[in-house]
């Protein structure tokens, strides 16, 4: 759907104002098949495998219940504050607030629209919200 945006020239990924649009209206979308993926897969049983490469059982027990499940446990390594502090200060970036978040949302309050649902409906907000953008209404 996003490259068929892109074809029909709906999308231009050098402008960062349809990009951050884009993402306004699917991102939270998106999130949650992710967490459904991610659920399902978390809770399924992983057959015994022929070679015992693999545990059997279900990856989240597996995972939390690793006693009694053939893990091993005191793996743990301790990271040393300072090692933190400067991952915290030199590779994380910070998020600051996004301005065009802020003005998209307050475009839906102006317009009276709600969050997407599905993706139609996310599709449509993208389309209103890049046209209320590019006209400057």
């Amino acid at each position: 759907m996003f490259k068929d945006l892109v074809e029909t020239g709906n999308l231009n990924t050098s402008d960062d104002l349809q990009k951050d649009c884009l993402w306004f209206c699917f991102a939270e979308l998106l999130q949650e098949d992710l967490n459904a993926v991610k659920q399902h897969w978390n809770t399924h049983r992983i057959r015994k495998s022929r070679n015992d490469t693999i545990p059997a059982g279900v990856p989240d027990v597996l995972y939390y219940l690793l006693e009694g499940r053939g893990g091993e446990t005191g793996l743990l390594l301790s990271v040393d504050n300072n090692k933190i502090g400067y991952v915290e200060n030199h590779l994380i970036e910070k998020e600051d607030g996004n301005e065009h978040f802020e003005y998209f949302q307050y475009v839906m309050g102006s317009l009276g629209l709600g969050k997407p649902a599905n993706w139609r409906e996310a599709l449509q907000l993208y389309h209103i919200l890049v046209s209320v953008s590019v006209s400057g209404a």
